[in-house]
């Protein structure tokens, strides 16, 4: 099974369809809680990327600092 074919998968046991009509005011509330949702996954993704960035600049000074003082 493809990785396509999983997440088709996936997606169809995730979504149930519904066929009720929506009014404007549902409509933006569905989309703004979704854009809500991947909002906070984004910070979540960026903070890391923020810590392991600051891990390693400081690993590399480490590194840096080493090899000036290392004899030649």
């Amino acid at each position: 099974m493809t990785t396509a074919e999983q997440a088709y998968n996936h997606w169809k046991k995730a979504m149930k369809m519904d066929l009720r009509v929506y009014t404007d005011q549902q409509l933006f509330e569905l989309g703004f809680n979704a854009a809500k949702s991947i909002m906070n996954e984004m910070e979540k993704v960026v903070s890391e990327m923020e810590r392991e960035n600051k891990k390693l600049s400081a690993e590399i000074k480490k590194l840096r600092k080493a090899n000036k003082n290392a004899p030649e």
